[in-house]
């Protein structure tokens, strides 16, 4: 894998995101930290979650795991594992941050994100069952930049006596904030304040419904914006921007169904057209599905007429994009362009082009611990929807989906899902097709190409409903799909899973990569 992943460094497979990584295995360990596997991908292993499956385990006060700099930057973000509590609502604790054996930084830490389980087939969120969600992740900046040759250390200091865990870090250099761009207004002038804990929505709308009457765009100064409910964006040729991902923040803080995330386009319906929206932290305060029916994504509904969402970092909702449009007469966000976004630790997919949604575009994202596909077409009917086609997966990296598949086609036409990088899944197939949810499915499917797409120890033995997945499944009256160059490794079951009626499916291998016939920037130009 190395050797082949080095000779492919320069063929742009994947996402290109400005941090570098420090795994386990590249730490050195002290005072009782080891190293914890599972070279078996067991099931009740969390380290079968875990990048490379190890992570370092920080067993009491003063273990630790510090890594030499080969890169600079002063933000951090940590991957991180703890315990959860009885009742499956998780529990608070903290970590200590040393550069150069100088403690710069506490990190607060929580389980209340983490820790589904499945005692059938679908999760639940107290203990019982296999274990999933077992990994999450924190961010921050530090003081003083790092820089090559500085040793940063992640020390336990025994906090509420719990032992705590570390996959990795991840370094990278941090720019100033965004200031305000010409012709748009500030939140602030409208009233929200941030950081100061009070809800921020009124004026938030009014903000926006005052430059959607004007004209203008819209800012977020830097600082956390409070929000309980879900927002509801209605404007047209407008850019919503903030500071950068490191500086505004946006929180939803109601943990029920339906009160949370951003909605676009429901009232007045289908109006959210040719709408920017980035530069944006987004957490939220759900713990939990609610049987499938949270309603809570961080993006749901109809972004239409060359909407694009970029540099959006977003973490823990239900879905981090469910576009399709339940509400009224039916829209569609066709031409939705999803750019160098970081789609993190929800719990269910990643991104799903759902109901029609046609010839619109993941592009150059980072897509990890998602709790069922990490991106998604599915061809749903629901109020007599088209058929989907047209759409495109490309430049993205997809890691650590603990249930169904890293990428996952559910039907259509026309769609094309290329150089892409698929790595470490669990209970989950690196590339999924199948015709278990009703729609359209591949009924007037054309053809589907799959090119140049990697997968590293993907796959499973058992996934949630104890079935197996290959690396790449296939299940389900399927045709007319061709896969060039796709590279499979080390994967946790058959590297190939074919089902019943089953036709029509190309394997190419050509002796020149056709990574070549791809413009990075073609899906955004």
């Amino acid at each position: 894998i190395k050797s082949f992943l080095a000779d492919i460094s320069n063929t742009n497979v994947g996402a290109k995101m400005p941090y570098e990584r420090y795994d386990s295995d590249e730490a050195t360990l002290g005072d009782g930290a080891e190293i914890v596997t599972s070279p078996n991908h067991a099931q009740d292993n969390i380290a079968s979650q875990a990048s490379k499956q190890s992570y370092v385990k920080l067993p009491k006060s003063g273990s630790y795991a510090e890594w030499t700099m080969h890169s600079a930057g002063r933000g951090v973000t940590m991957r991180f594992t703890m315990p959860d509590t009885d009742d499956g609502m998780g529990q608070n604790g903290s970590l200590d941050v040393y550069v150069n054996g100088n403690k710069v930084k506490t990190v607060n830490l929580t389980s209340y994100y983490m820790w589904q389980y499945f005692p059938s087939g679908n999760p639940s969120d107290g203990p019982g069952g296999a274990p999933n969600f077992a990994f999450d992740e924190v961010h921050f900046l530090l003081e003083t930049p790092l820089t090559i040759g500085n040793k940063i250390r992640i020390q336990s200091s025994g906090a509420n006596g719990l032992e705590y865990g570390v996959d990795f870090l991840e370094i990278e250099e941090v720019g100033d904030p965004l200031s305000q761009p010409d012709n748009s207004l500030s939140v602030t002038e409208f009233g929200a304040v941030p950081d100061d804990g009070d809800d921020d929505y009124m004026a938030i709308t009014a903000c926006i419904a005052a430059a959607d009457e004007a004209g203008k765009n819209v800012y977020f100064p830097p600082g956390t914006y409070r929000i309980n409910e879900i927002w509801r964006v209605n404007c047209q040729n407008m850019k919503i921007s903030g500071a950068g991902i490191w500086y505004t923040n946006i929180q939803f803080t109601n943990d029920q169904p339906g009160t949370g995330g951003i909605s676009g386009g429901t009232s007045p319906d289908g109006y959210c057209k040719n709408v920017e929206f980035c530069n944006m932290y987004i957490n939220s305060n759900l713990r939990s599905r609610y049987n499938q029916q949270a309603v809570y994504k961080c993006f749901m509904d109809v972004w239409s007429e060359g909407s694009i969402i970029h540099d959006i970092w977003e973490d823990h909702f239900e879905c981090g994009f469910w576009i399709a449009d339940y509400n009224g007469e039916i829209n569609y966000s066709d031409g939705l362009k999803i750019v160098n976004c970081r789609i993190r630790n929800n719990l269910a997919d990643g991104v799903n082009f759902c109901q029609g949604t046609s010839k619109s575009t993941v592009y150059n994202c980072s897509i990890r611990n998602n709790g069922d596909d990490g991106l998604a077409m599915w061809n749903d009917s629901t109020m007599s929807a088209k058929d989907e086609t047209g759409n495109v997966f490309c430049y993205n990296t997809i890691e650590f989906i603990w249930r169904a598949g890293g990428i996952a086609v559910y039907g259509g036409s026309d769609h094309k899902i290329y150089n892409n990088y698929i790595r470490d899944t669990h209970m989950s197939a690196g590339i999924h097709l199948n015709t278990i949810f009703p729609g359209h499915k591949f009924s007037n499917n054309k053809g589907i190409e799959f090119s140049n797409n990697i997968l590293i120890k993907t796959g499973s033995v058992k996934g949630s409903w104890g079935e197996e997945f290959g690396a790449v499944d296939l299940d389900g009256n399927i045709s007319n799909v061709t896969f060039n160059n796709t590279y499979i490794f080390d994967a946790q079951h058959d590297g190939l899973h074919f089902g019943n009626e089953i036709r029509d499916i190309v394997f190419n291998v050509t002796n020149r990569r056709s990574e070549e016939r791809f413009s990075r920037n073609a899906e955004t130009d």
